[in-house]
């Protein structure tokens, strides 16, 4: 239950920043608006298979349209090329940590 709270409370700290700093940049939209115009950015795994039956992934960032990058510039944010890193997957692959 506590934790469902802070998520809910993190959400809500989130949206309301998000609203004023379309505000304070002049952009005319809402929060709302904003997450309906950025909401088709995703995120996905390019996964390369490789000869010897593993699998390479590689987590990658879909490119923003016009608008989207125009409205991720005024915002002053920037979106990565990839989320998280590389991994590579399957028989006899030794599993790091660190």
């Amino acid at each position: 239950m506590k934790a469902h709270v802070l998520v809910c409370f993190l959400a809500y700290a989130m949206y309301r920043t998000l609203d004023g700093l379309a505000k304070a940049k002049g952009l005319g939209m809402t929060a709302r608006k904003v997450l309906a115009a950025l909401g088709t950015i995703k995120s996905g795994d390019i996964i390369l298979p490789l000869v010897d039956g593993r699998e390479l992934r590689l987590r990658r960032v879909s490119r923003p349209d016009a608008f989207q990058a125009e409205l991720l510039t005024k915002l002053g944010l920037e979106l990565p090329e990839r989320v998280g890193t590389d991994s590579l997957t399957g028989p006899d692959v030794v599993q790091t940590s660190g």
